[in-house]
């Protein structure tokens, strides 16, 4: 028996990555579309399938693209497609909307037509989302419920949803959707809330920060684990007959509960921490999202194992050991879980009104139990004390020992497309401190203000993309700024980047020894040259490509003016093409347009515009004609 194939776009996500080990686990063959950048820089873009990574094939391939699909799906020709390939951060969706409306609609448009098209004998499977809902009419939301959606990620998940559903009926394709409402986990990404909340936690108990800022705290939403969906996924391509389902819990928890929840776990109250942001709401918020996963677990026989709090709590402990620190111990963990800071029932170990943990400060932070006042002068909880006091004494001598930092002014910033993470001492020499900023002006602005107020002199970040112009030129105007190539850093022995501030961490330890180069900056006349030679070679480009389009029209109506005249583009071609678009159809009137210079005779074009005009085809050239025009004026200007 053959080994099944299957193709999963978005595998370097946390649904992708987590579908990717069960389907593996299960015996198939597992490819995964990715983007060229994710395959050349490796450690940055596949950290979370470093466990599978030698059993996947990875294809280079761009959702924007439908060559790169075709190409991808016809070399793979899988058994089973599942598309989990979108822009799924909401927020974003409000800020750029084209770009989110075409990746995600145009991909899944592209995957079904190809898939139709070379392999219509595989399953595919979309994943939507609860944002179809949004504004729904009912709760809790089932597979009959009306899609309002209230963002463009929504509208676009709906137009998605929409396709998969046509091409279903109309091909016959077996092509199921699943709805799968908020799916979390220690892989999700950390411009979602709930990362949020618990990389802020872990980021607070390391000392690197000390606030959270957060949107909408009422917001309810219906919260699951996402290993456990990535199995409703692949059941629903296993029935014999394709459908779409709501996958989801049944229960709704408001972002205030999992916040209250998370810093608990460690023992904290999110009050001291947590303070709402007007410029964190959406434009048109969804308030309430709930789930009914009845039709799954009739026909999938799927159901969800793990609770709210098991899954806060799972969170929080992978964020914390990402920045090395020790879990905390599992009665007081207990004990938080089940009074969520309200009261504490164990007699000794805890506080009377909270059961806490308390950080000693030292180069890797450890948790160790805090007694209670009563209990320090008890015989039983001295040698605790004694043995915190020696492992503080310890590890501060092995941390003026071991720290080789040069220079203390200095920042280091890990650059991203929607936030940036920055590193900078403390104020009054406090340690190192952690704050992620937004990518718009105004937080560029805010960033520049906290690095002065922490006097800071020279700033390194990486030369990311274009995602490093906007900071640079802000920050060029007040700090050195150093540019890095992200190869200097994985070069130093000790870097094992895992996330976002553990990378603007060592950026700004490397830059404070003087380990890193700045990257060549050419002069602003320089830059500015080069960027108005980029334009030009741009709009050739642009004007190649109308060329190509009018060309494509003319051979649809079988006149050759490429076979009349050596160069269509030329005095002759353009003047023929233009006086189509004018409405001239006899050939006897367009031969004599020839240019002095053409070789051929008047007689000899004329035969070569024997004509078959269509009004479909004359205005797709007057349209391309125009925009040539257009093109060869930005030129010109």
């Amino acid at each position: 028996m053959s080994v099944p194939k299957v193709l999963i776009t978005g595998i370097t996500g946390q649904d992708g990555s987590y579908l990717a080990e069960l389907l593996i686990a299960k015996g198939y063959d597992a490819h995964g579309i990715v983007r060229r950048v994710a395959i050349e820089d490796p450690e940055h873009r596949l950290t979370r399938l470093e466990a599978i990574r030698s059993k996947v094939k990875l294809h280079a391939a761009s959702l924007e693209s439908y060559a790169s699909i075709h190409q991808v799906v016809a070399a793979v020709e899988p058994d089973e497609c599942y598309h989990l390939a979108a822009q799924s951060f909401v927020s974003y969706s409000f800020d750029d909307e084209f770009s989110t409306l075409n990746a995600n609609i145009n991909g899944t448009h592209y995957l079904l037509a190809a898939v139709k098209n070379i392999v219509p004998r595989c399953r595919f499977y979309f994943a939507g989302s609860s944002e179809m809902f949004g504004k729904a009419d009912e709760v809790p939301q089932t597979e009959r419920t009306r899609f309002h959606p209230r963002s463009t990620y929504g509208i676009s998940k709906v137009a998605g949803f929409e396709l998969t559903r046509n091409y279903r009926e109309a091909y016959g394709l077996h092509a199921s959707s699943g709805i799968l409402f908020n799916h979390e986990s220690p892989r999700r990404g950390f411009e979602f809330v709930t990362r949020k909340i618990t990389s802020g936690v872990a980021r607070i108990l390391a000392g690197r920060s000390q606030e959270l800022r957060l949107g909408n705290l009422d917001a309810k939403r219906d919260w699951g684990h996402a290993r456990e969906y990535v199995e409703a996924m692949w059941l629903m391509l296993q029935q014999g007959e394709p459908d779409d389902y709501v996958v989801a819990t049944g229960e709704t928890h408001t972002v205030r509960e999992f916040a209250e929840l998370a810093f608990a776990h460690a023992g904290l109250d999110y009050r001291k921490h947590v303070s709402p942001d007007p410029d964190l709401f959406r434009p048109a918020e969804v308030t309430l999202l709930q789930g009914d996963a009845t039709k799954a677990r009739r026909k999938l026989g799927w159901s969800h194992r793990t609770g709210f709090q098991a899954l806060v709590s799972e969170m929080v402990e992978a964020d914390c050991q990402a920045l090395g620190l020790d879990a905390l111990p599992a009665y007081t963990r207990n004990c938080q879980a089940r009074t969520r800071i309200r009261r504490c029932r164990h007699r000794r170990g805890c506080r009377s009104r909270s059961c806490r943990g308390s950080r000693i400060p030292s180069g890797k932070p450890r948790w160790r139990f805090l007694p209670s006042r009563s209990n320090l002068q008890s015989r039983a909880s001295r040698p605790i004390v004694q043995k915190m006091r020696l492992d503080r004494r310890q590890r501060s001598r092995r941390r003026r020992h071991s720290n080789p930092d040069t220079s203390a002014q200095v920042a280091g910033i890990d650059l991203g497309s929607e936030r940036h993470w920055v590193c900078a001492p403390g104020l009054g020499g406090g340690g190192r401190e952690v704050v992620d900023f937004g990518a718009t002006t105004p937080e560029l602005v805010r960033m520049a203000e906290w690095l002065k107020d922490r006097k800071i002199e020279s700033v390194a970040m990486e030369s990311t993309g274009v995602y490093w112009i906007a900071p640079h030129e802000v920050l060029e105007k007040d700090f050195e700024v150093l540019l890095v190539d992200t190869r200097q850093l994985a070069r130093v022995p000790g870097w094992n980047k895992k996330t976002d501030p553990d990378d603007c961490e060592w950026i700004q330890r490397l830059h404070s020894c003087g380990l890193l180069n700045g990257s060549f900056r050419p002069q602003e006349q320089v830059c500015m040259l080069r960027t108005l030679v980029r334009n030009k070679a741009n709009l050739l480009a642009e004007s190649a490509d109308w060329v190509r389009r009018m060309q494509k029209s003319l051979d649809q109506m079988n006149v050759r003016v490429h076979r009349a005249v050596s160069d269509p583009n030329g005095v002759t071609g353009m003047a023929m093409v233009c006086a189509i678009a004018a409405g001239e159809r006899d050939a006897g009137k367009l031969a004599p347009l020839r240019d002095r210079r053409c070789r051929k005779s008047q007689e000899e074009i004329a035969e070569q515009l024997s004509e078959h005009w269509r009004e479909d085809h004359l205005f797709s050239l007057r349209q391309s004609l125009q925009m040539y025009d257009a093109i060869a004026e930005r030129m010109t200007a």
